[in-house]
């Protein structure tokens, strides 16, 4: 039997779900959102972004080609408006599978993206890396297959101050299962140095993440078999030389993965992982460790302060170790600005962006929901030099499966239903959005009274309930929002509905 529901009773449970979402934007709304549909029109990936000193934008993951060519790299380029300068898709030698999952940029705005691709005849994986010029240009390409000839994926990427490129990954070796692999390449595509790590379990070892220091020094940590996973951590120089390797097993011999990595000013290296964040010295002695600290990405201020986001929630730590603050929303990735507010990235149905103030306050929380209505996931953020924010994500779309999204995040500027610009919202407000509908006196203000000019601005002021217009359903919208006083929660005269104007693009600051 088809069941159906009156019109109040769904306006009701709409207004249930959506009325958390609205307060938690508030803060920032999307000034635009770009969406990259690969070639096949199925599911694409984002898995790593970057921003240079201009504000252009570069993301890169897993992009569904045509039928011959399978999964590729997809690597697109956007200028700070969103812009697209350039995409370029990389369909490896042996037409199969390819995915990057690493992405860095160098000085002079040379592109280098990492992962795994399909060789020739092949049916497992090499690393592969990519240099594009500024343009999108293919400089070279640099391809590794390791000892075992079988599965070898590049997991992150990393550009140190002098140019070179570092890269690390899991590489079969002969009778080794996955070991570390570790290579550092010169801006020319030259190999500087290979090196390998197999755990004492001679079992699966795999590096995540990967840092260098102002000497050109390489940070690498990871999981490594021991009794269970273990946290494995190395330094290198920047010949090569190991200087010291580090294990983490924690209470009760619990699978340890190890999963960011950062080095201080002062040489000190701070893994963070699912079971604790730890911080070394540059000699490799372990100072401290928290296990009540844990998750996916880690990052450090100038004061070295520490933060740590992941599936418990986000922290703050000072240098000693003092937990100073946490938070439970959680991301994927952090971001800091320069005056030490910190942001994070992440979300299972909606994109979810959340800016803390630097003693922990959360500033705003931000939900994106994308055109396909379906899962949306944010994987990465970044701040460009100007102070805007910009996140990366996958999002369903519309007949296409996952699509890569990308927006930028802009402050609230208005209050919707707030029409004359008076910071409350009154019966002054009703006058001045009649006068806007029906005496079309907007810009130029030639109407029928060219002296007065009832265009608010921005023009989502005048659009109250939301619908992507101003008529006449704003004006009852505002109407019964003054009269009847149905504000949240929604007591008033008729329960039934709740007539506080909607947030809308700028217009989301909270209605008094």
């Amino acid at each position: 039997m088809l069941r159906r529901y009156s019109l109040p009773i769904l306006l009701s449970v709409l207004l249930f779900f959506t009325s958390g979402l609205s307060a938690l934007a508030q803060g920032v709304y999307p000034f635009w959102v770009v969406s990259y549909d690969g070639p096949g029109h199925a599911n694409d990936e984002v898995h790593a972004m970057a921003i240079d000193g201009k504000g252009d934008i570069y993301v890169t993951g897993k992009s569904v080609g045509t039928s011959s060519s399978g999964a590729d790299y997809g690597t697109v380029k956007y200028g700070p408006d969103g812009t697209v300068w350039w995409v370029r898709q990389y369909d490896g030698p042996g037409h199969g599978w390819d995915a990057a999952y690493g992405l860095g940029l160098d000085d002079s705005g040379y592109v280098y993206v990492g992962g795994e691709s399909t060789p020739a005849g092949g049916i497992f994986y090499d690393f592969a890396l990519i240099k594009y010029s500024p343009g999108g240009e293919t400089v070279w390409v640099r391809r590794y297959n390791g000892p075992g000839d079988s599965y070898d994926e590049i997991n992150a990427l990393a550009v140190d101050d002098s140019g070179n490129i570092l890269v690390t990954g899991n590489s079969y070796g002969l009778g080794t299962a996955n070991d570390y692999a570790t290579i550092k390449y010169t801006s020319g595509g030259d190999t500087v140095w290979v090196r390998r790590y197999n755990g004492a379990a001679n079992d699966h070892d795999v590096p995540t993440a990967l840092t260098t220091d102002r000497l050109g020094n390489v940070y690498v940590t990871g999981y490594s078999y021991g009794i269970q996973n273990d946290y494995a951590t190395i330094r290198y120089s920047s010949g090569g030389e190991s200087l010291w390797v580090r294990r983490y097993n924690s209470s009760g011999n619990a699978s340890d993965l190890a999963r960011s990595v950062a080095v201080d000013d002062s040489g000190n290296v701070y893994v963070v992982g699912n079971t604790a964040t730890i911080k070394y010295s540059p000699t490799g002695d372990s100072l401290w460790a928290r296990t009540d600290v844990t998750g996916h990405a880690l990052l450090l201020d100038r004061s070295a302060y520490v933060y740590v986001t992941g599936g418990q929630g986000t922290f703050k730590c000072s240098s000693q170790g003092q937990l100073l603050w946490s938070s439970s929303y959680w991301g994927r990735k952090l971001a800091l600005d320069s005056l030490g507010n910190v942001y994070l990235a992440g979300g299972i149905v909606d994109i979810q962006t959340v800016k803390y103030s630097p003693d922990g306050e959360v500033q705003w929380a931000s939900n994106y929901n994308g055109d396909g209505n379906g899962v949306d996931q944010g994987v990465d953020l970044g701040i460009d030099q100007n102070g805007d924010l910009y996140v990366t994500g996958i999002s369903w779309g519309n007949g296409s499966g996952f699509d890569y999204t990308l927006f930028k995040l802009y402050p609230c500027s208005a209050i919707p239903g707030d029409v004359n610009e008076s910071g409350l919202v009154t019966l002054t407000d009703i006058v001045h959005l009649v006068n806007f509908i029906f005496d079309k006196d907007r810009p130029p203000c030639q109407g029928i009274d060219p002296g007065n000019c009832w265009a608010p601005q921005p023009v989502c002021r005048a659009d109250v309930n939301g619908s992507g217009s101003s008529n006449l359903g704003d004006i009852i919208h505002l109407v019964n929002f003054i009269f009847d006083k149905d504000r949240p929660p929604c007591l008033g005269i008729n329960p039934g509905n709740c007539w506080t104007p909607v947030p809308i693009e700028a217009c989301c600051m909270p209605v008094p």
